[in-house]
């Protein structure tokens, strides 16, 4: 039996060959190898091996990866410092292509070869990609911003950028509604290629508030607003006019909002303080506005202030303005008189008014009244004539009666023998006669009545 002392192998060793020779006889005896290895990696760049890459952005990038060995091994790319994996594959080769490189594929790239068994494999290599400023659309940006204004009053802006190189702060310049000089500062982030642009914009007065343009080289890179968020500004020019007998103008210059929409608040002096005797809303920047505080004691002295308000505060008082009304000064028993007699004016009308209805009603009720009598008395009427058309014909009865009666009596006393007393005492019968023609006739109606 014969050993084989340790042999050095290589890796294009497919097997060992024992051979035994003993007189005319040969043995031979052929042992397999399978040689283990793994190779350095090797890291391309567009079909070259380098280090460092730099690159303009929009370039095609190409890197590959070779790793031989036996068996055949694991390739893995990554990037940056937390060895993100991009791509991975069984074999000797690894390629990662990108058809347009940008400014964010500016890192640290590495190839690892694994095989069980080995110390893994690596190599680095470091891509510059370079790209002129930009806004970075992935940063945190505030675009809107609320203020007041003031001369120590500015704004804090901060714009994200991607840029490589960094560029240089004083390159950059705001552009708003009125010329500014803004401090800017830039600082670099967790990468190379990205940054910070911070500026401090001052706001002195109303006249800074509105849109910015922040740009690079004469290239804008983003825009910001710069909204009010202030008091109103006092009203100018306010002053007052007493045109006519009792009345006064009162006008003034309608001044900034502070943002929101305002209202101008008018105070007279009353007898003790300020008191309100008016709200007028704002037609506008710039514009005259008028208000009239209603009539006016003629020769008095009245003073007014103003002030403008919105929903965040009002501004300051105005300077008191003061006038005199013009028109005759009456005295003040006068007025008193006058108060007097317009009231009692007042009441005649009203007690007019009240007697006038009062009159119209009463007269009403008597018509109804009228009617109502008049109808009574034509029935009475009526029965009145029915009545005395029955008594008429009850007392002509009567009187042939009371006629037959006496025209019976005295033929009575003629057949009885007084012819001759009658006939010589003629003037009787003819008195009785006469007596009898004489009669009453009215008498048995009265009668009959009773």
């Amino acid at each position: 039996m014969g050993t084989l002392l340790k042999q050095a192998v290589q890796r294009d060793m497919l097997s060992f060959r024992c051979i035994a020779d003993r007189r005319n006889k040969t043995l031979k005896q052929n042992i397999q190898l399978d040689v283990q290895y793994l190779d350095d990696i090797l890291l391309y760049f567009n079909g070259e091996i380098k280090s460092n890459i730099e690159l303009n952005e929009n370039a095609p990038l190409r890197i590959s990866c070779r790793v031989d060995g036996n068996p055949a091994p694991t390739i893995r790319l990554s990037r940056g410092q937390a060895d993100t994996d991009l791509d991975e594959r069984h074999g000797a080769w690894l390629n990662y292509t990108i058809d347009t490189a940008r400014c964010t594929d500016t890192d640290t790239y590495r190839c690892s070869g694994i095989s069980t068994g080995f110390i893994n494999t690596e190599k680095v290599i470091n891509i510059n990609v370079l790209c002129n400023t930009k806004f970075d659309k992935a940063g945190r940006f505030k675009s809107t911003y609320g203020s007041k204004s003031g001369m120590d009053t500015t704004i804090n802006v901060a714009v994200p950028i991607i840029a490589n190189p960094p560029p240089q702060s004083s390159d950059f310049k705001w552009d708003g509604p009125v010329p500014v000089s803004a401090r800017t500062t830039l600082s670099t982030g967790d990468v190379s290629y990205k940054h910070v642009i911070e500026s401090f914009i001052p706001v002195k007065d109303h006249t800074y508030f509105g849109n910015y343009t922040l740009s690079y080289k004469g290239q804008t890179v983003t825009r910001i607003t710069i909204n009010a968020e202030d008091i109103p500004q006092t009203p100018s020019n306010f002053t007052e006019f007493s045109y006519t007998n009792g009345s006064v103008s009162l006008t003034w210059v309608s001044g900034f909002n502070g943002g929101p929409e305002q209202f101008f608040v008018l105070y007279a002096m009353g007898s003790s303080n300020w008191k309100v005797i008016g709200n007028v809303s704002d037609p506008g920047e710039g514009r005259l506005v008028y208000f009239d505080p209603g009539f006016l004691f003629p020769g008095q002295e009245y003073s007014f202030r103003i002030q403008s308000c919105n929903k965040i505060n009002c501004s300051l008082l105005s300077a008191a303005t003061r006038v005199t009304v013009k028109g005759e000064v009456a005295s003040r028993s006068c007025i008193i008189a006058i108060s007097l007699v317009s009231i009692l004016l007042g009441l005649t009308w009203f007690m007019v008014a009240v007697f006038v209805v009062y009159n119209r009603r009463c007269r009403n009720v008597h018509q109804n009244s009228k009617h109502g009598k008049e109808n009574t008395q034509l029935q009475t009427q009526n029965m009145t004539q029915h009545y005395d058309d029955v008594q008429g014909t009850v007392v002509y009865q009567l009187e042939e009666q009371n006629m037959t009666q006496h025209y019976d009596d005295v033929q009575g006393r003629v057949e009885e023998g007084k012819y001759t007393d009658l006939k010589g005492d003629n003037t009787v019968a003819e008195g009785d006669y006469t007596e009898l023609g004489q009669c009453d006739p009215e008498t048995p109606y009265e009668k009959l009545k009773e």
